[in-house]
């Protein structure tokens, strides 16, 4: 683990053109972690329709070197349906995914993101924050747990995967 300062951490907002980048980025972190089923598929063409339909996705940095990533999903009719929540889709925002590189981890980033983002939604004007998060990723989980109730359980794609809401 290499040990970082988060009082130096910068966040950086992806743009379009940054997309090739961000995949790759991606995809390395899917490919090395315990279990690829703690992370959704993300292709370019997804992550563009995404940044294309409200979604901020933010890198952090540490001395120029990306250590995490995170995003902050507008949520539809649909999603909520979905996740089984009776909030207004309006009112809401999804956390995730997030990742920190394997080397950075040890360090709290997830918790420092999860904070960020919290600030991000109550300036933005959102009333609740929820994430989703496989039943067997526990540092999500645990991070989850400390910010957000637990309140329903979702079947995706064969995964059990934890539906967390919190109000602003």
């Amino acid at each position: 683990m290499i040990k970082i300062d988060l009082s130096q951490i910068e966040r950086k907002r992806l743009t379009i053109y940054e997309i090739d980048k961000y995949c790759e980025l991606f995809n390395s972190i899917k490919a090395n972690i315990e279990n690829p089923n703690f992370l959704i598929e993300f292709t370019k063409k997804s992550i563009l329709n995404l940044l294309m339909t409200g979604t901020q996705i933010y890198i952090y940095k540490y001395n120029d070197q990306i250590v995490s990533s995170a995003m902050m999903i507008p949520c539809s009719k649909e999603s909520i349906e979905y996740y089984g929540l009776d909030i207004d889709y309006n009112e809401a925002v999804d956390f995730g995914p997030e990742f920190v590189l394997p080397e950075y981890r040890g360090n709290k980033l997830q918790s420092y993101m999860i904070n960020d983002l919290i600030n991000l939604t109550r300036e933005q004007g959102y009333k609740y924050y929820l994430g989703a998060v496989h039943k067997d990723n526990v540092y999500s989980k645990n991070n989850a747990i400390k910010y957000s109730e637990l309140v329903n359980t979702i079947n995706h794609n064969g995964n059990e995967i934890n539906i967390y809401l919190a109000k602003v």
